[in-house]
């Protein structure tokens, strides 16, 4: 069970991918996630990272691949069904006894099973109508910890209406208080065009 779970995005351009080391072995276990990250950046993320070492968005690559710390748990979005079943099987490859959770539209899951990848699924319903209206709601929920702001969101869409900054621009903005590494900047940019319509 994780926070992406209950993400409003929608589902068929946001993937997350979750790396865990076992409980009571952190000792080591940051070169292996170091080096989970660097090969998982073949499989083209839009974003990586996690609480205790930072982002993509906030912290260049090879710094992270260099100190992720001991026992930080490994978070990667993608914005394609086909990075993350790459990504899987480079997991599945990798083999190194480490919790791996994905966030998925069930359709994805169930081709995921049928490869021999899934253990247990945790399920969530479809999104209402109004939230599926509702885009700051849904822009709001890419960042599980609620880091970000509302007024910045606004902010930002009219910037993008006004032409001062792109909608890349501003999603990465958005996307750097989120301390994860959970934010989907494909999501994100789709989101924010959609609120500039409404500034």
């Amino acid at each position: 069970m994780t926070h992406t779970m209950h993400r409003l995005s929608a589902a068929d351009d946001d993937f997350i991918i979750h790396v865990r080391p076992p409980k009571g072995r952190k000792e080591g276990t940051g070169p292996v996630l170091g080096d989970l990250l660097e090969r998982l950046c073949a499989c083209h993320p839009v974003n990586a990272g996690s609480p205790a070492a930072g982002t993509l968005l906030t912290k260049p690559l090879d710094t992270l691949i260099r100190t992720w710390p001991d026992g930080a748990p490994l978070h990667v979005v993608f914005d394609t069904e086909e990075n993350l079943l790459a990504a899987v099987r480079l997991l599945d490859e990798a083999n190194t006894g480490f919790s791996v959770s994905v966030c998925a539209p069930l359709g994805t899951v169930m081709r995921l099973e049928g490869q021999g990848h899934v253990h247990t699924m945790g399920y969530q319903m479809d999104l209402t109508p109004e939230e599926e209206e509702d885009w700051l709601s849904r822009l709001m929920s890419l960042c599980g910890h609620l880091r970000l702001s509302t007024g910045n969101a606004r902010r930002l869409c009219e910037e993008i209406r006004q032409g001062k900054c792109s909608a890349e621009e501003a999603a990465r903005e958005l996307g750097r208080v989120c301390l994860c590494g959970c934010f989907n900047t494909t999501v994100a940019v789709r989101l924010l065009k959609e609120g500039s319509k409404e500034s």
